[in-house]
């Protein structure tokens, strides 16, 4: 691109820049080439017309700075399932109040308060953030509901066969089996044992 001439200021930009820096009369006088069309890089002038050169800095630290916990609520979701001799719910809380800030994590989880089976149970949440921090850069708040349900785990007994010779009594020995009941949770087992009536 050609250059095109330099174009005078207007006598007001003279009488005004001669009141200025020359700095500032260099910045105005790029500001009004660059206005009509010449071919001048624009530079980056710091407030000293010098690219601050005019300056030794020299930065000092100040440690008293302050960041607070980001409050936040969780509040247990509600729950209904099976009884499984546990207090595991696979329902996940939710935040509540408050937000978790761009790129943290939330790891919640709730567990029923009761392994045995009802209604209005309560469900309480519990868990972190992963922030960096572990999770110290925020302050939660947990909040259980009460809603939570434990139907009855539904089983089929069938009486097993048995012969034994005349006593006088309707006993029997054998021990009915449950198929479907064959499961263990923990130390608890299902052994129905009632008693099989012989005719």
């Amino acid at each position: 691109m050609t250059a095109q001439p330099l174009r005078r200021l207007p006598h007001d930009h003279q009488r005004h820049a001669g009141n200025r820096g020359h700095g500032e009369f260099h910045r105005s006088l790029r500001l009004e080439e660059r206005r009509h069309g010449t071919d001048i890089d624009a530079e980056r002038d710091s407030a000293d017309g010098n690219a601050g050169s005019n300056y030794n800095v020299s930065f000092v630290n100040n440690t008293t700075g302050v960041i607070t916990a980001r409050p936040i609520t969780v509040t247990a979701a509600t729950n209904s399932r099976g009884y499984d001799g546990t207090t595991t719910a696979a329902a996940t809380p939710t935040i509540t109040s408050g937000t978790l800030a761009i790129g943290d994590t939330a790891n919640f989880t709730e567990a029923y308060g009761s392994k045995n089976v009802g209604t209005g149970l309560t469900l309480t949440p519990s868990g972190t953030v992963t922030d960096g921090n572990a999770g110290s850069n925020y302050n939660v708040s947990f909040v259980n509901n009460t809603t939570g349900v434990i139907t009855a785990r539904p089983i089929t007994v069938t009486a097993a066969t048995n012969s034994r010779g005349y006593d006088g009594t309707t006993t029997a020995a054998a021990t009915p089996r449950s198929p479907a009941a064959r499961w263990q949770s923990g130390t608890q087992r299902i052994s129905p044992k009632p008693t099989a009536r012989r005719t």
